[in-house]
């Protein structure tokens, strides 16, 4: 079954990571897999994509994904979207604060043969930070 790249976009974020399907990942991403922005410590393969999913599951187990808008041209495609979620559990070597996030993020995705083949992302980390109360507000 053939998908359009944006069909990846939105399997690899409401799938693999909002209901962390682990094993879709083999299926999203290519064995020769890039993470061009990995979290460090982690591999920028897809055995890191999955250590990174099962780490943020664990930290928000009612961890979602609301798309602003999906974009697709050629063999790329890139999406903005809000993560969403409750900090019940330990992220990074930090205890679970019980609060809510909202986070921005933005993903650049290359694309081969339906598969991921390359991924770019950011997400706005240091307002993560000070919604959980882990980092001071800005002035």
């Amino acid at each position: 079954m053939s998908r359009s790249n944006q069909e990846v976009m939105r399997l690899v974020c409401e799938e693999a990571w909002s209901k962390s399907q682990v094993a879709l990942v083999d299926e999203l991403y290519a064995e020769n897999f890039v993470n061009l922005n990995p979290t460090p410590g982690i591999p920028a393969n897809r055995e890191g994509v999955k250590m990174e999913i099962a780490a943020y599951h664990q930290a928000f187990p009612d961890m979602s994904v609301s798309f602003g808008a999906i974009v697709s041209e050629g063999d790329s495609v890139v999406a903005r979207y809000t993560i969403h979620g409750t900090n019940s559990g330990e992220l990074m070597g930090m205890l679970p604060t019980g609060k809510s996030i909202e986070v921005a993020s933005v993903s650049f995705l290359k694309i081969a043969k339906g598969q991921v083949v390359e991924e770019f992302s950011l997400s706005d980390m240091a307002t993560m930070f000070q919604q959980l109360g882990l980092a001071p507000e800005m002035a």
